[in-house]
């Protein structure tokens, strides 16, 4: 009988052993060698040890320390070995996206087929956490700005030298009478001289560009500049609650030192900066950091005294549930570890942590099914995603998983603590080009678009500046000829002065056009190299320079730069790479000649010049006079046989 119960006693055993092992094998990753035993750098590797002793998940400073290695490599032409490097800087720092990228360049260049998967790789890591979040779309927000505002200058731009003689007439008309100097192809050089020594910025001189040309644009340019100015004025109208952004990028705001717990891992510096976080509505996070830190750092009494009062500041605080009921299954106390993964669950019953560490709670008290259950879930809901860092940092995975402050809560925090903020970042970046506020913008082009209206109705009846409709050139009531049915300039009319030919002064008046547009063709090619897009807004090609343009400007800022304006907030060195600055050149160079090789399509004109009426009416007078002569020649030969 006692040899019975002692085989009982010993087969269950057998069967929970069994039982664990399979449970061990269907759930859990098989672990890989730790990735700091790779590095070859003692210091390096005795500063990863005791991160990872502190609970870190990432190493960022090992991390970029390594991809400043496989540069030098890169540019000495070892690629193999900056390849390796490359790698173990991505596996220590998974939000890093720059190793993924250069990796994935290298391979491209090599033939290698893994750069896609690289490449992609590192396109999804500008999205996987707040700071690559936060810097992404600063720069994005930034780049469409400035793009836009390049855009607008370069149509306005365009536009401006298309109607430059209109712009520039009255004022030379004016002055005509008085002095022989300025000559009117003079007149739009000196006007923009006097702007740019006002030193007005952009905004102003977009918005006085715009009240000044809108008398003289057609209604399809109006359509585009209108567009364009609808665009902007959103944007800036906007811009104030970008704010958030601010925040996130910066490094000495609360937001971001509590977004640190996510990367870095515990120690008495990280505790100092939590005490210069005063903001009322940033307590329950504060506690919660500090126990999370203090967790890490195994002072598990004070650790659970921080996360307690973070739980009773903040209903629902699902992440402080996770880190208090891990600090239970560190000291034994199973039952409180799984009431506390249980209140993770009833807030949030797709966290795969909280399920995931609730199996590991039921292996401990021999629950084999329900741990199976809880593991199955938790995979199911990419349990596998979350414990794949650990398993490239460390080559092991802890029992349980702590869990910091999610992506979402942060954004929130950021923006409650935007609201302190008075000017956003983007609008001190666009200050100097600018010399406005960005956010008022939408206001100033509004007031812009008010004026221009009236504008354009009081000088359409005063100036009545119109285009003579042979050369093109403007021309005004004070200056133009409507005597032979079609408005001419002072030119044309000159050069058709004392004839009564229609013929001949069609010819000349043909010959009179051909010039004119000759010369202008040979001044414009000038004048289109200013800035890409701009030839093509010149040749009525309206959208095409727009969006050249927009590129166009992308791309300068780009050079201008370096890449990107502004970095990411743990980022120790900047690498100003050769191809930052061939690539956007190569793209611009080749705006340029796209723009430039771009011809205005040839407009089909009426043959005949003067209008059908003056044709007929010489036609008629010709045989008019045909007639009369031909009675003459008549009467003639019936005089002359009368007389014989």
């Amino acid at each position: 009988m006692q040899h019975t119960l002692v085989e009982s006693v010993m087969l269950k055993t057998n069967i929970y052993i069994y039982i664990s092992t399979l449970v061990m094998l269907a759930f859990c990753t098989k672990t890989s060698a730790s990735s700091i035993d790779k590095l070859k750098s003692e210091p390096l590797k005795k500063y990863a040890s005791e991160q990872i002793q502190h609970g870190a998940t990432s190493l960022p400073a090992v991390s970029k320390a390594l991809y400043d290695e496989s540069i030098e490599l890169i540019a000495q032409g070892k690629w193999r070995k900056a390849r390796e490097k490359l790698l173990l800087a991505a596996n220590l720092y998974p939000q890093y996206p720059k190793p993924m990228f250069t990796l994935a360049w290298i391979e491209f260049l090599h033939g290698e087929s893994d750069f896609i998967s690289h490449f992609y790789e590192g396109a999804r890591r500008e999205f996987v956490s707040f700071n690559n979040q936060a810097v992404l779309l600063s720069n994005a927000l930034l780049y469409l700005i400035v793009s836009l505002i390049g855009s607008l200058i370069a149509f306005i731009l365009g536009l401006t030298i298309k109607y430059r003689s209109f712009i520039t007439h009255k004022a030379h008309e004016y002055y005509k009478s008085r002095y022989k100097f300025p000559q009117e192809r003079l007149m739009l050089a000196i006007i923009i001289v006097a702007l740019a020594v006002m030193r007005l910025g952009a905004a102003l001189y977009s918005a006085l560009l715009l009240i000044i040309l809108w008398p003289y644009i057609n209604s399809r340019e109006k359509r585009a500049l209108a567009t364009l100015l609808v665009i902007i004025s959103i944007i800036s109208f906007g811009l104030p609650y970008s704010k958030a952004l601010d925040v996130a990028i910066d490094t000495q705001s609360a937001t971001n030192k509590l977004a640190r717990i996510n990367l870095l891992g515990a120690n008495n510096r990280l505790l100092a900066e939590l005490d210069g976080i005063t903001q009322r509505e940033l307590v329950p996070e504060v506690e919660f950091v500090r126990g999370t830190i203090l967790y890490r750092m195994k002072r598990l009494d004070e650790a659970k005294m921080h996360l307690l009062n973070a739980i009773k500041l903040r209903k629902g605080f699902e992440e402080a549930y996770i880190n208090l009921g891990n600090i239970y299954y560190e000291s034994g106390d199973f039952d409180r570890a799984l009431a506390g993964y249980q209140n993770a669950i009833e807030i949030d019953s797709t966290d795969a942590v909280a399920y995931y560490n609730m199996g590991q709670v039921y292996i401990k008290k021999l629950l084999f099914a329900k741990s199976s259950l809880a593991l199955k879930r938790a995979n199911e809901l990419g349990i596998e995603r979350f414990k794949s860092k650990y398993f490239g940092l460390a080559g092991s995975r802890p029992d349980v998983f702590e869990k910091g402050i999610s992506d979402k809560r942060l954004w929130a925090l950021a923006s409650a603590e935007a609201k302190e903020k008075r000017f956003s970042i983007i609008d001190g970046v666009l200050r100097p080009l600018l010399l406005f506020p960005a956010h008022l913008l939408w206001l100033l082009y509004v007031v812009a678009a008010i004026i221009s209206i009236i504008a354009a109705n009081t000088i359409r009846k005063k100036w009545r500046v119109t285009s003579c409709e042979n050369c093109g050139i403007a021309t005004c009531s004070s200056c133009s000829n409507d005597e032979m049915g079609i408005i001419l300039c002072r030119e044309c009319t000159k050069a058709i002065e004392g004839l009564s030919s229609v013929k001949v002064m069609e010819a000349l008046l043909r010959h009179r056009r051909q010039k004119v547009l000759s010369r202008r063709y040979a001044l414009g090619k000038v004048r289109l190299l200013l800035f890409p897009g701009v030839a093509q807004i010149f040749h009525d090609k309206l959208y095409s320079g727009i969006i050249i343009s927009f590129i166009g400007t992308a791309l300068t800022a780009a050079l201008i730069w370096g890449g990107t304006y502004f970095r990411a907030p743990f980022s120790i060195t900047i690498h100003s790479s050769l191809w930052r600055l061939v690539l956007p050149g190569a793209l611009f160079a080749l705006l340029y000649y796209i723009s430039l090789s771009d011809r205005k399509k040839i407009e089909p004109r009426n043959y005949r010049i003067l209008p059908a009426e003056m044709w007929k009416k010489e036609k008629q007078l010709k045989e008019e006079t045909m007639a009369k002569l031909e009675r003459q020649k008549g009467e003639l030969e019936k005089e002359t046989v009368s007389l014989f």
